[in-house]
């Protein structure tokens, strides 16, 4: 997928749903954002993540996490082993087996996709991904 594809991709997603991934935590408590959710809805990489390619301990990793793990394999520095940077293995993964490039432009559209996911309200959302996409795409 080219980087406009996965930036249309999302959009036509999240306005669409125009509702957050969110789901309680273990104890009922604090609605935290998901890649997806039990009842289905996605957030803005979720979306990106094909069916056969997600599963929930790909949950609480972050793109965040996935940058620090491309960074230290292009400097090739080995990774600290922790289940952390496990977790971050098996989404970088699940994005790159679902079509999504693996690269830092991606990983910082992505960012910004999933900070307006998470940050805003939905009603919010149209006006700030036209914002985005004069960022992204200037000549579009």
């Amino acid at each position: 997928m080219t980087l406009k594809e996965i930036f249309d991709t999302v959009e036509k997603h999240l306005l669409k749903q125009n509702e957050q991934a969110l789901q309680p935590d273990e104890m009922g408590f604090d609605n935290n954002c998901k890649y997806q959710t039990e009842s289905g809805l996605k957030c803005a990489v979720g979306c990106l993540i094909k069916a056969e390619h997600y599963n929930f301990h790909l949950e609480g990793v972050t793109i965040n996490e996935v940058k620090a793990l491309i960074q230290a394999n292009e400097d090739q520095e080995e990774p600290e082993k922790s289940g952390e940077m496990e977790a971050a293995t098996a989404l970088h993964t699940a994005l790159r087996k679902s079509g999504v490039p693996m690269d830092k432009e991606t990983m910082d559209m992505l960012l910004a996709l999933q900070d307006i996911h998470d940050k805003s309200e939905p009603h919010l959302w149209r006006s700030e991904l036209k914002f985005l996409a004069h960022a992204l795409f200037p000549k579009n």
